[in-house]
């Protein structure tokens, strides 16, 4: 029971800061701003970042107490899920020629399940 309500948690906080940064994703590449779906990718990851940080730290993890090997755990994890959103991103628009709103919608979603296997096994060990 209490691995599902710890799932239920990770999942709303996923769906909170994803749904969010996905919103903000396609209002600035909608077509009054239309920045470059990469590079708005590569700017509204470091707020993602904090943001996710805090809600997981408190609100799905419990870890009332920061400590400073978490944070690095959690910044390497981050870093290597960066990287692979900004490589899946790139390879769905230039070599498969998929739609950048559609493509990004699929990898967050992906990523997102693949990041709490990972942040539940080793980054927030209690």
């Amino acid at each position: 029971m209490h691995n599902l309500k710890h799932l239920f948690r990770y999942i709303s906080v996923g769906i909170i800061v994803n749904g969010l940064s996905f919103g903000a994703y396609v209002l600035f590449t909608s077509f009054y701003l239309k920045l470059d779906p990469v590079l708005t990718v590569v700017f509204l990851t470091p707020i993602v970042i904090v943001v996710h940080f805090i809600l997981q730290l408190n609100f799905v993890f419990f870890q009332s107490k920061f400590t400073f090997i978490v944070l690095i755990r959690y910044l390497i994890n981050y870093l290597f899920f960066y990287s692979l959103n900004i490589i899946l991103l790139y390879v769905a628009i230039n070599h498969l020629y998929a739609d950048h709103v559609i493509s990004q919608f699929i990898i967050i979603i992906f990523l997102t399940g693949f990041n709490y296997l990972l942040s539940n096994k080793f980054i927030f060990i209690k």
